[in-house]
């Protein structure tokens, strides 16, 4: 699929970016790379490509996507033992050699692997062999992070052998580094933070807080899979304790075990009618329930970065937060947010409660996120740290 440019000009060299799933998918991993994507694709130095890691694609073939190029193929995780390194050598040799073909005609020059696995192995072992000689950076982003630090034996060897031997590794943040490190070692060192983003069209003017607070229903949204660590049994502890009767809490996240448990916690508080819970829904009707919403919460236990905060900024939201993980690298209490400790629901209530009858500073506070979104966090910044890892 990889042509000349017109008038016999050489096509651009193309960097991968390899997901473990369908770009298709909800969740802030997909949305980093897809970023990532559009702004690799706006600026055109390099060209974007995905491929997703799909165990049933033994041999690479191509999807159909509107606005992206997708693959999938089979990657297999490193070998653990002697035995199971025989079978990824004969695996290599009859279905890697296919793989290795796509990134040559397709001008492959780096490699970037989203939610890394052992199966990073196979770009090593593709450079050590002589038939790949592109960049492999690898970028973290959670929960990675501790799948790999249960690793054990052989494929934990290789899975730190990529490391090694990768030439540039990311995280989301700097706390993410520091948890890089504790499990995986000095190897991780060298980790660069590149803070998330925002598309900067969508940021919205701040004013329009002033506009939603003559709404006659108020909303409180939050957007985070419905998992224990984003605390959404905390939130609706506190908006049990708020009880203005025009005001609504409206959770969006991806289905999860934890969706059953947060509806009856939400019946047994006797909040169900004021609570609604949305499932999977897609990153721009998100971004539309952000702009219609008043306050913004995230009440997550741990947090790499915070992505849906920065989003609800640009959307001109006030945002009240947990101080956890990366975002208090963005977030400072009393100046563009207001922040309270994890677990503390008494906090979290008053807080919510300030903002929602304090106009002035409801709009202080959304002024200063939205300007320092527009400022410091757009995808084309991010880019631009990333091309500088990426590009050779």
């Amino acid at each position: 699929m990889s042509n000349d440019a017109a008038g016999g000009a050489p096509a651009p060299s193309t960097v991968l970016f390899l997901l473990p799933w369908s770009p298709d998918h909800a969740g802030g991993v997909n949305t980093v790379v897809k970023a990532l994507y559009g702004e690799a694709a706006r600026e055109g130095a390099i060209a974007p490509l995905i491929g997703v890691n799909d165990w049933n694609a033994v041999t690479p073939a191509w999807d159909e996507h509107a606005a992206l190029r997708v693959f999938r193929a089979r990657i297999p995780p490193a070998p653990a033992d002697g035995a199971g390194l025989a079978k990824y050598l004969w695996w290599f040799l009859r279905h890697g050699r296919a793989l290795l073909r796509l990134l040559a005609h397709e001008r492959v020059s780096a490699v970037n692997i989203h939610y890394p696995s052992s199966s990073a192995w196979f770009f090593v072992l593709a450079r050590r062999l002589g038939l790949w000689r592109g960049r492999l950076v690898l970028s973290y982003h959670g929960l990675d992070i501790d799948a790999a630090a249960k690793l054990a034996g052989g494929e934990r060897t290789r899975y730190l052998e990529a490391l090694e031997h990768a030439d540039a590794i990311t995280t989301c943040s700097f706390a993410l580094k520091r948890r890089l490190v504790q499990a995986l070692g000095s190897a991780a060192e060298r980790a660069t933070a590149v803070h998330n983003g925002t598309d900067a069209a969508s940021c919205v003017e701040p004013a329009l807080v002033r506009e939603r607070a003559r709404a006659p229903v108020r909303i409180v949204l939050n957007v985070g899979t419905y998992e224990n660590k984003k605390g959404q049994d905390v939130l609706l502890r506190a908006f049990a304790r708020l009880a203005a009767s025009n005001l609504r809490l409206r959770l969006i996240g991806r289905t999860a075990p934890a969706l059953d448990s947060l509806r009856a916690l939400a019946g047994e508080l006797r909040i169900a009618e004021r609570v609604e819970f949305l499932c999977d829904v897609s990153h721009a009707q998100t971004l539309e329930h952000c702009r219609a919403a008043h306050v913004f919460v995230s009440a997550s236990r741990e947090e790499p970065f915070g992505i849906a905060i920065l989003e609800a900024g640009a959307a001109g939201l006030p945002v009240v937060a947990t101080s956890v993980g990366g975002v208090v690298e963005f977030l400072n209490d009393g100046t563009n947010a207001l922040l309270v400790g994890s677990e503390d629901v008494d906090a979290m209530a008053g807080r919510i409660g300030r903002l929602l009858n304090d106009a002035e500073l409801r709009e202080r506070l959304a002024v200063q996120l939205n300007a320092d979104v527009r400022a410091k966090y757009t995808w084309s910044a991010a880019w631009r740290q990333y091309a500088q890892l990426l590009l050779p």
